[in-house]
Formats: structure tokens, C-alpha cells, sequence
């Protein structure tokens, strides 16, 4: 409203392609300004995210490109979170990782937005929807990571490696989740680094390859939490 008590109207358009709004939230850009979070499906099957900013009395959508649509389009519907902890708010990008025939296993690369609108990637993770945990592959940098998952009735594997351009598989470290009666007692003597444990689960992280650091990898573990979806888009 302006001193003469004329009302200025702003808008700024969804990226196109954007069918439904699920959620709005607001969040953090890189250098600390606010924006709103704009979650959404995308062409009917993918999830997208468009971040709006207010300047000089209007409102602008920096998350979308010369095209009219947000690099942000992605396979799950999994949403913006402050995923590291800093206080910036990261949108997740997804790729696939390499695994066994018939079986997808997705890297959320989570991105950090600035206010010109360039992203950069501030921590990739690997979320297992089946035993309810992510960790961070920061430090699988520059390898091919393959992901493998097998389980009995009381335990499960996540077996991670690198896959060389011959197809060779070289094992890099592996989390075990175990939910039986003795859940707790099964992870501290599996001669892993124990990740905790809660009311259904306990976890242990199993570093094969020497050149990893297993306190880096059991700080970026963590548990999914109810705001993060599981089905593929």
C-alpha cells in the first residue's frame, strides 16, 4: 500500500507444467533472505519445486530458468527440507544409482538456492524408504555408487559400492537395520559402529573400505521422518 493509499498488486507464474500445489513453506536461501517453497506435481508424475522471492515490491519466481520451468523436477515426492542442518533450506534432486536388474535405487542431491537463483548441491543422501533411515554419500565422491538390499526376518543390509567402468564391484561400507526382540544387543555385537536405535529398529554401520572415515559416515545417518513420502512419482 502506498502513501496515497494505492494498492500495488505483484504476481509471478508457476513453472509451467505445474498441475497441483501440495505443499507451501517457508524457507531460507543461501544468504539468509526468505522465500516460499512452493511444492507441487509436475506433468502429472513428477514432483517439482518453484521458490518465490519478494524485491523492490514484486514477486519474483527464482527457481525457474529461460524456459519457464524449475531444474527442480524429480522422481519422488519428497519435498524441501533443511536437510544438513545450516539453516539454508536444500531442495532434493534426484538421480539413479546403479543396482540390480529391476530395482531403483535413487541419490537425492539437495540443493542450496541463491537469490539470483543459481543452485549448487550442499549434500547428496541416499534414503532407504524400506528401513527407515538416510545417510549422506558426500564421501563417495567421484565413485559409481551401486546399491544392493537383502534382508531376513529380523534384519536387513544395505550393501554400497563402486562400480568400475569393467563392472568390477569393490564393497565400500554397508548399514545393517535390525528389528527383532534383542534389536539393540544384535547391532552392538555385529563389530559395526552402532548407529542407535528406537522402538521398532536399531542400526550399525559396517566401514569396508579402509580409506573411509566411519565417523564422517555416522554423522550423515539419520531417520526419515514422516514429512518425507516413499512411493516413486
Amino acid at each position: 500500500l502506498k502513501s496515497d493509499g494505492e494498492v500495488l498488486l505483484s504476481s509471478a507464474k508457476l513453472s509451467r507444467g505445474f498441475d497441483t500445489v501440495a505443499e507451501l513453506k517457508s524457507g531460507t536461501l543461501a544468504e539468509g533472505e526468505s522465500a516460499l517453497f512452493v511444492e507441487g506435481i509436475y506433468m502429472g508424475t513428477r514432483t517439482i519445486t518453484d521458490v518465490f522471492t519478494a524485491a523492490d515490491g514484486e514477486i519474483h519466481n527464482i527457481s525457474a530458468t529461460s524456459t519457464g520451468i524449475s531444474p527442480t523436477t524429480r522422481s519422488y515426492p519428497v519435498y524441501s527440507e533443511d536437510i544438513n542442518g545450516d539453516g539454508i533450506t536444500e531442495v532434493p534432486t534426484t538421480r539413479l544409482a546403479a543396482s540390480p536388474d529391476g530395482e531403483e535405487r535413487w541419490i537425492f542431491e539437495w540443493k542450496r538456492l541463491h537469490a539470483d537463483g543459481r543452485m549448487e548441491t550442499a549434500v547428496s543422501t541416499y534414503h532407504s524408504y524400506e528401513d527407515g533411515w538416510y545417510v549422506s554419500v558426500d564421501l563417495l565422491a567421484g565413485c559409481n555408487i551401486y546399491i544392493e538390499r537383502e534382508e531376513t526376518p529380523t534384519a536387513s543390509r544395505v550393501l554400497f559400492s563402486n562400480l568400475d567402468d569393467s563392472g568390477w564391484l569393490t564393497e565400500l561400507f554397508s548399514i545393517e537395520t535390525y528389528t527383532g526382540d534383542y534389536r539393540a544387543e544384535q547391532a552392538a555385537a555385529s563389530g559395526g559402529i552402532t548407529l542407535g536405535a528406537d522402538e521398532t529398529a536399531a542400526y550399525a554401520l559396517h566401514v569396508i573400505a579402509p580409506w573411509l572415515d566411519g565417523d564422517t559416515l555416522a554423522e550423515g545417518f539419520g531417520l526419515i521422518h514422516s514429512g518425507w513420502q516413499s512411493s516413486a512419482a
